[in-house]
């Protein structure tokens, strides 16, 4: 009984577009308990958008809960960070389900604040569909101009917004010149959010499917995520993807965070999650220190040749920043 109509791309429209009470004060119940054996000292454990209770039990070993029930009218986040050494390092992970290999390999980016500069495409993504009205346009916004005073005269960056069409500042990217970035944010005080969320033309703009052996390029996409053809966009985005990274950041209380996470794992980048407007600047600005350093890129996983039936997750593998570990998955089968 929601409020669209089923379509031939999301047969489920219907049943994904519920009604949705503003009010916050009624809704659903629920309790979470999370056992966190991370496997190595961590430096930091914070739940941003609610009340817990957290249980130190080892070094390693921690028990995170609710301080009784809550409403669930928000998502629930759990942020951890582990303790960062001199150098790259790695912690792999390793269990056994039913004859079959599971791994879990996480590196480490060295514990350091210098910035390593390469030169970078940026292309900023906005969607100013009608879902985005209110607070989250206004975030959306705010990240972007912080996005444009970090740029440097040797970056180049184009700016699109879309909602049921798509449009291009420039048309192409273009170099950093005050110029430029000053009619960026003429361009972005002119647009409202209103209209509907087609998101097919917006990537096809932002992904050329090519590779830019000069710079790199990174797509950072700012959206809701208010969309159900899923399957679609995935598989533009690996077909269109090239030598891209894509960078999907999840604006509101509850953003489609299943299609931004893994559009994010196909695109060989992360995804980052905007919950209230006081984190606009903090979330922001630590997403673009890490872009702009890269501490490896192009890595690739070799396991030898005495195995068979090996699943990679994701492939191709991301990049290491600093500020952000890499985690892989494994199924491996071995002659």
């Amino acid at each position: 009984e929601g409020w669209a109509s089923n379509t031939d791309l999301v047969p489920d429209a219907s049943q994904i577009t519920p009604p949705v009470d503003l009010s916050g004060t009624m809704g659903p119940e629920c309790s979470i308990t999370v056992d966190l054996a991370a496997g190595f000292p961590l430096i930091n454990l914070l739940s941003r958008y609610h009340d817990v209770v957290r249980e130190k039990l080892t070094d390693t070993h921690y028990r995170v809960s609710f301080r009784g029930p809550v409403v669930a009218d928000r998502d629930f986040v759990l942020e951890w960070q582990p303790e960062k050494g001199e150098t790259v390092h790695a912690s792999l992970f390793s269990d056994q389900l039913d004859g079959e290999q599971y791994m879990l390999l996480m590196l480490m980016p060295p514990r350091t604040e210098s910035i390593i500069r390469v030169p970078r495409e940026m292309v900023f993504v906005l969607d100013v569909s009608g879902s985005m009205a209110g607070q989250s346009i206004l975030q959306a916004k705010a990240a972007i101009g912080l996005a444009l005073d970090r740029l440097h005269g040797d970056d180049l960056f184009e700016l699109i917004v879309f909602n049921q069409q798509a449009t291009a500042l420039f048309g192409h990217s273009v170099a950093a010149t005050p110029e430029a970035i000053a009619a960026a944010r003429a361009f972005l005080q002119r647009v409202k959010a209103e209209g509907g969320t087609e998101m097919v033309d917006s990537f096809k703009r932002a992904l050329d499917g090519r590779h830019h052996h000069d710079r790199l390029r990174q797509v950072v996409f700012l959206t809701d995520g208010a969309v159900g053809n899923e399957a679609q966009l995935f598989e533009l985005i690996h077909r269109r993807l090239g030598d891209s990274r894509l960078f999907p950041v999840g604006i509101g209380s509850a953003p489609n965070s299943y299609f931004m996470a893994r559009a994010a794992r196909i695109g060989r980048g992360s995804f980052s999650y905007i919950g209230s407007a006081s984190e606009v600047k903090e979330k922001m600005e630590k997403l673009f220190r890490r872009l702009e350093s890269p501490v490896l890129t192009d890595l690739k996983l070799e396991l030898g040749e005495n195995r068979q039936g090996v699943e990679i997750y994701p492939d191709p593998l991301p990049d290491l920043y600093l500020g952000e570990p890499l985690v892989v998955a494994l199924k491996i089968g071995w002659q």
